[in-house]
């Protein structure tokens, strides 16, 4: 039987409104959405107990400018149900209670939207589920840390989602051109992405978008958030957590 997903449905609270409160679109375009910045990333896998040794190796000054892109396949139960967790932005120092209410989400994957700070912030959570990762603008590059992940979902042989998870992908709302044609290149139609702290959920010209927001210190008056992702046969659902509550966060 042919195994497709429909469009992506937002869970309770439609985060994508948070873009329309008018302080809300000032605050993100004061935390540099409109910034002009290469898309950073990294796939960790599932990490390893010593996290400093898969960075021990830095690129050379040569290829410090070149933009590092991964290709990973993660295979779908039988019942095509899978549930990812998506957090970013924890900039050294992830919310207290965060490790605990991602725990309580049973994801079977867990993606990081980059500007990871110190890279020991990342081990409670790769011991959660395999964790991938991508390099943000704070991040240091390294042979293992990628600028951009493109994630084939796949079931009984064939893709069903490509999801693109890079650090910088959008200007206000809306993705930039850069971003859009990574995405186009590889097929994905999902772009996960950090950088803003602006929990978000959108679409835009035949691609979707989701921004866990931050679970790193507060910015501004910012919520403290992270996403979820039910990955299904019958679609797409999306939402973002409260890491203060545990709560689904609502705009």
């Amino acid at each position: 039987m042919a195994f497709s997903l429909g469009p992506l449905r937002f869970g309770p609270g439609l985060a994508e409104r948070f873009f329309s409160l008018g302080w809300a679109g000032r605050v993100g375009r004061r935390l540099g959405t409109s910034k002009l910045a290469h898309t950073s990333g990294c796939d960790f896998g599932r990490l390893p107990t010593n996290l400093t040794t898969m960075f021990a190796n830095r690129s050379s000054a040569a290829n410090r400018s070149a933009q590092l892109h991964h290709s990973e396949t993660v295979q779908l139960p039988s019942t095509g149900e899978l549930r990812v967790v998506l957090i970013s932005d924890t900039h050294s120092h992830a919310h207290k209670d965060s490790v605990k209410h991602v725990r309580d989400q049973k994801p079977d994957l867990l993606l990081h939207g980059g500007d990871i700070g110190d890279l020991s912030v990342l081990k409670p959570f790769a011991e959660i589920a395999p964790l991938h990762v991508v390099r943000g603008n704070i991040d240091s590059r390294g042979p293992s840390l990628f600028d951009s992940i493109d994630l084939s979902f796949e079931r009984d042989g064939q893709s069903v989602l490509r999801v693109l998870l890079t650090h910088i992908a959008v200007y206000g709302p809306k993705l930039r051109a850069d971003t859009r044609r990574l995405a186009t290149q590889y097929g994905c139609k999902l772009v996960a992405c950090g950088h803003s702290h602006v929990p978000f959920i959108g679409h835009d010209r035949g691609i979707s978008i989701i921004n866990p927001g931050s679970i790193g210190p507060r910015r501004f008056v910012l919520p403290i958030v992270f996403g979820v992702l039910d990955i299904k046969p019958t679609g797409l659902a999306a939402r973002h957590i409260n890491c203060e509550t545990g709560e689904v966060w609502l705009p």
